[in-house]
């Protein structure tokens, strides 16, 4: 009976250890199932969500094609109201040219009309002047027939007038010559031709249009010379400026580079002093340990520690009130990292700085962390710490 109950006990035991184990396998699966429920509840959501999703960018790529079509229409409108202002532009010009070709032979004519004026003028001032000098001739003529008509009569007791009747008063040579000079003179009269009347007026239209030109280009030449003194003294202010931002840049300068490189020396210089408004300037910098070399031939966090040398220079000179530094500590090593780390909380000091970093020491030095997480699947989070 004692070996038939150790074997119905151990019989027992191990049914016992079967439940559990159907227990626990039991506990796992309704753990799974609800689960797998839950995962199922959640992808139906995500499935409703993404069919919301899918509607609404179904509704947006309806708009965007018709906003497409709306746009491709203005476009075509707009390409046919361009063609319209280029073939009206080409026209405009086309007028433009003949306008300025037309106004060109008004001026040759203009010119020509002048000078025919002035040489009509010339030959009428002679005419009018030979007429007065013959009427003068004749006035003294008849005086002095006059005179010896009265001479005649009182010491004679002659008249002329009886007496000469059926003579000529000029010989047949002295009229023929007064007759030839009347005839040259009706000629010219003949060839000199109409006078413009309307010479004077246009002449005067050209004259207003001259001295209105006149007096823009006057002004014109009083507004550049206004403009070169600006220029003059611009160009004076921005040198005297650039002296003396130069030099206190370079004694900045001078002051950070021996702290990013103890032992090290470096300075600025211009290529060319003499000309403050072309120059440029050359960095010159002796690294400890190496000899003096081009810039190009340092290494990549060399290279990157001397121009935050340099821009730190200039923040000391001018502060900024925002300073964004992306990635600037990524060619730097920790011991590096570290003399950066204390030069940029100096100039915190004046300045708000944003450092874009993934270096752990950078990171120390900071008083906020912000930083970006994605708790669920395409959804992004910002978190900030305060480090005080």
């Amino acid at each position: 009976m004692q070996e038939k109950w150790k074997e119905a006990r151990t019989k027992l035991e191990e049914s016992e250890r079967d439940l559990t184990e159907k227990k626990i396998l039991l506990t796992a699966a309704e753990e799974k199932r609800k689960s797998g429920i839950e995962t199922i509840s959640r992808l139906e959501e995500a499935i409703g969500e993404i069919g919301i999703r899918i509607e609404s960018m179904a509704g947006e790529i309806q708009a965007c094609e018709a906003k497409i079509i709306e746009v491709m229409e203005s476009i075509t409108s707009e390409e046919e109201s361009l063609k319209t202002l280029y073939t009206s532009h080409t026209e405009a010009e086309e007028e433009l040219t003949a306008r300025r070709a037309r106004h060109g032979e008004e001026n040759v004519v203009h010119k020509q009309k002048e000078h025919e004026l002035r040489n009509a003028r010339k030959i009428s001032e002679d005419l009018s002047r030979q007429i007065r000098d013959l009427e003068m001739e004749t006035r003294e003529l008849v005086i002095q027939a006059g005179t010896l008509k009265e001479g005649a009569r009182e010491k004679l007791d002659v008249d002329l007038d009886t007496s000469l009747q059926g003579f000529d008063v000029m010989n047949e040579s002295e009229a023929e010559a007064l007759r030839k000079k009347l005839e040259t003179h009706k000629k010219r009269l003949d060839e000199f031709g109409e006078v413009n009347l309307l010479a004077l007026s246009e002449h005067e239209e050209f004259k207003e249009r001259h001295d209105f030109l006149a007096a823009q280009i006057q002004d014109l030449n009083s507004s550049l010379d206004t403009l070169q003194k600006t220029i003059t003294r611009i160009n004076q202010i921005y040198r005297k400026r650039f002296s003396e931002t130069f030099e206190a840049v370079n004694n900045h300068f001078r002051e950070v580079f021996p702290r990013l490189f103890p032992g090290g020396k470096g300075s600025l210089r211009l290529t060319d002093e003499s000309d403050m408004l072309e120059t440029g300037v050359d960095i010159d910098i002796q690294i400890p340990g190496k000899k003096r070399q081009n810039l190009s031939l340092l290494s990549g966090g060399e290279k990157a520690l001397s121009a935050v040398a340099l821009i730190f220079a200039i923040l000391m000179h001018r502060p900024s009130p925002f300073l964004i530094l992306d990635e600037a500590d990524a060619p730097l090593d920790d011991a590096n990292i570290s003399l950066f780390g204390k030069l940029v909380n100096d100039i915190s000091e004046n300045s708000q700085v944003i450092f874009v970093t993934h270096n752990k020491t950078t990171m120390e030095a900071a008083d906020n962390l912000i930083g970006v997480t994605m708790q669920k699947n395409g959804i992004s989070t910002t978190v900030s710490v305060s480090m005080n």
